[in-house]
């Protein structure tokens, strides 16, 4: 049994491969990529990128909104692996998540995300069976997390 502590240690170590900043061309890229891939490899999520859902990856590359977007994705997966050992924390992110995309997002979606992600990280490094269990288990707790906020809320969940 991996404990929260050795899943926020794995998680964080991978995320060397997937770096955040502000003003690393890299790090910026690197949420650029992400966006890329998803679109790439689930096309059926483009429909939650209302007036992109058409972009190709050249379009993603030069959107202001999509080097945005992609930081953020960037920053909330920094932020749940940095929390996962700190559950208040953590389930706070995840209710702060749920608000941002309460109207817009299908429910489902919440442990979705973490499959694009994996495979993503697969992109920058290789997967082993620990982290790929890492970054599960994260995304099953965020899940759960998320929908049973949904559902306090009274709001439909998966």
């Amino acid at each position: 049994m991996t404990t929260p502590s050795e899943v926020k240690y794995i998680c964080k170590r991978s995320l060397e491969n997937a770096k955040i900043g502000t003003d690393e061309a890299a790090a910026k890229q690197t949420g650029l990529d992400f966006l890329k891939y998803m679109f790439a490899n689930y096309p059926e999520l483009r429909v939650y990128f209302k007036g992109a859902e058409n972009f190709s990856a050249n379009e993603i590359q030069q959107s202001d909104r999509f080097q945005h977007q992609g930081q953020q994705v960037l920053l909330d997966c920094n932020t749940l692996a940095n929390t996962f050992d700190d559950q208040i924390k953590f389930k706070t992110h995840a209710r702060e998540t749920v608000h941002r995309h309460m109207t817009n997002v299908d429910p489902s979606l919440w442990s979705v995300f973490f499959t694009v992600f994996i495979g993503f990280l697969g992109t920058k490094m290789t997967m082993d069976g620990a982290t790929k269990y890492a970054w599960t288990t994260i995304g099953k707790v965020f899940a759960e997390e998320c929908n049973r906020y949904l559902k306090d809320l009274g709001l439909p969940t998966s």
